[in-house]
């Protein structure tokens, strides 16, 4: 009978991405996506909802906001079960439990069952979420001085709906009144789900616990001054787009770049010089990049698995770089918290213009209380005075209050208080 029965319908899993389904010979092909995103849909809305079950998801794997109002709530709250959902089933981490992949039958039960819902990004795992008997906490990776969601001028049709469940389902945090505004139209969502509680991660800021292990890990009292390089990513494609078209030619992509006078005032000064790729470039300076600087022994890169694997956050170590030196990424509004210099290039303006889009198109060096370059020349003398005199601090006082509302370690507690009263 059964071997009847199998000449008359299989079902067979190709490459964990379609199932074949063959009956009378027929074959018809459906994305497993699809078949989860049907089955989600039933079984979201039909399961009870754990009031002390927490899930959390995060881009990159068990980081950025998510992660650390994780640990507020595992050092808290003890009646409360949390569970991390992954999209690398082979993905661990030190000293977490209850690590669960995303498309595993345990990680959507533990999706389904849980009340409360927290994530920082528009990935697969957003299409998952189906009931509104959720508490979904869109915690997002930082205040976007980019175009984000339905301000892009350039985005997939998935992703954009995405935006637009999130930005239904979901309640916001950020860090000002201004970004308030901001967030809510980037996801088209509602003001009054939108709260300002400052972003969990920059409470490592003011963490001193680590302080010992990263002075043994990075040797910075053998420096006299410590910069670092934090570019947003470039290489990254999406449905045959690029934020930056420019070819790689120099950390910088600075055509008149002169490596020899960089490197040595570096070393002349005394000063450390780290760089620390966005999570999306990082094989890029991997295969790429890392390379050129083997022999440059105070030019370090910093990366997530090397961070994690000595369970030291990035944002720990803001408090011993002297400077900052990015272009268009979120984290420099991070590193406002500790009003210290900052030099912003905009020498790739254009293209990020063009490609993406500038959250304030016209005006967004409003939020820039630094100095602005856009050619080696203007970044060498840029770096040069703010080592020597800090002369945008009165700058930064006056804007400091319009990015962030908060300057102290109490983010994660202030986001975890609204959702319990949620």
């Amino acid at each position: 009978m059964i071997t009847v029965l199998r000449n008359i319908f299989s079902i067979n899993i190709q490459n964990n991405k379609h199932v074949i389904f063959t009956v009378l010979g027929i074959k018809l092909s459906v994305k497993l996506f699809s078949i989860i995103y049907f089955c989600s849909f039933i079984f979201d809305n039909l399961l009870r909802k754990d009031e002390n079950k927490v899930v959390f998801n995060s881009e990159p794997e068990i980081s950025d906001n998510p992660y650390c109002l994780y640990e507020y709530i595992k050092n808290n709250c003890s009646n409360i079960d949390c569970y991390w959902i992954v999209s690398d089933s082979n993905y661990t981490k030190p000293n977490i439990k209850n690590i669960y992949s995303l498309f595993s039958l345990k990680g959507l039960y533990h999706i389904f069952t849980a009340k409360y819902i927290v994530s920082n990004h528009c990935n697969d795992f957003v299409d998952i979420i189906n009931s509104k008997k959720h508490v979904w906490l869109n915690l997002w990776h930082g205040m976007s001085m980019k175009t984000l969601g339905y301000s892009e001028k350039q985005i997939p049709k998935i992703i954009l709906s995405r935006y637009k469940k999130l930005g239904q389902m979901s309640y916001q945090f950020v860090s000002s009144d201004l970004f308030r505004t901001i967030m809510t139209s980037c996801f088209c969502s509602e003001y009054n789900k939108c709260f300002i509680t400052g972003l969990p991660r920059n409470d490592k800021i003011f963490d001193v616990s680590n302080d010992v292990l990263i002075q043994n890990s990075f040797k910075f009292s053998e420096y006299e001054k410590i910069i670092l390089y934090v570019p947003t990513y470039k290489e990254m494609k999406r449905a045959c787009t690029r934020e930056v078209n420019k070819p790689f030619n120099n950390i910088f992509y600075m055509d008149d770049y002169e490596e020899n006078v960089f490197l040595n005032y570096l070393k002349n000064n005394k000063i450390l010089f780290l760089i620390k790729p966005h999570p999306f470039d990082e094989v890029f300076y991997k295969e790429s990049v890392e390379e050129i600087y083997m022999n440059q022994s105070n030019i370090k890169f910093l990366y997530n698995n090397d961070l994690n694997k000595i369970n030291i956050a990035l944002y720990e170590i803001f408090k011993y770089v002297d400077l900052m030196i990015s272009d268009f990424s979120s984290i420099t509004y991070d590193y406002l918290m500790l009003d210290k210099p900052i030099i912003y290039l905009n020498n790739l303006e254009d293209e990020y213009n063009t490609n993406r889009g500038l959250i304030l198109e016209d005006n967004y060096e409003i939020l820039m209380p630094g100095q602005k370059v856009n050619n080696f020349r203007q970044l060498y003398s840029a770096i040069v005075d703010a080592i020597l005199a800090d002369s945008w601090k009165e700058e930064r006082m006056v804007k400091i209050p319009l990015i962030h509302k908060y300057r102290d370690n109490k983010s994660a507690q202030r986001v975890y208080e609204v959702m319990k009263g949620l």
